[in-house]
């Protein structure tokens, strides 16, 4: 099976849970192209303000509170298929005094393991990245609209 080229693929931000100070947003991925392909790991992220400066955020590849930890193996997408990630982070801790600039993180770039990277994809978001230490847990791509429920 072919890897995904970037040319067939839209993402789109999914369902957002929470519990216990851990929030999540899913990323939807839909292969929008004629032909079947696939995707293997992780997608590579990167957090911007609303000035679009780029946020100093760590992903971390364990599960969280949320979601459970499967290991990353390949997701065929079929013609309008799906698959999907989440991004999970913490909701407690104390607030910066300069959240606005160096914490609020509203724009995420997602840069999928394709065949050709051609420049990443771009949902808006919420998250107040100095709450949980500058960190994000970061599901594998899992085949469906969700990941794996814990």
């Amino acid at each position: 099976m072919p890897r995904c080229q970037y040319s067939q693929l839209a993402t789109a931000s999914g369902q957002t849970v929470g519990a216990g100070g851990t929030d999540a947003f899913t990323i939807l991925i839909l292969n929008a192209g004629n032909f079947s392909c696939s995707l293997t790991g992780f997608a590579d992220l990167a957090f911007y303000n609303e000035t679009m400066a780029t946020l100093r955020v760590r992903t971390i590849h364990i599960s969280s509170m949320l979601f459970r930890e499967p290991k990353p193996r390949r997701v065929v997408l079929t013609p309008g298929g799906t698959a999907s990630f989440a991004i999970s982070y913490s909701e407690e801790g104390t607030q910066s005094r300069d959240t606005f600039r160096t914490c609020a993180a509203t724009r995420v770039g997602v840069t999928l393991p394709t065949l050709s990277v051609q420049g990443p994809y771009d949902s808006s978001i919420y998250i107040d990245v100095c709450t949980g230490g500058h960190a994000v847990e970061l599901t594998p791509i899992e085949a469906g609209v969700g990941p794996e429920i814990q």
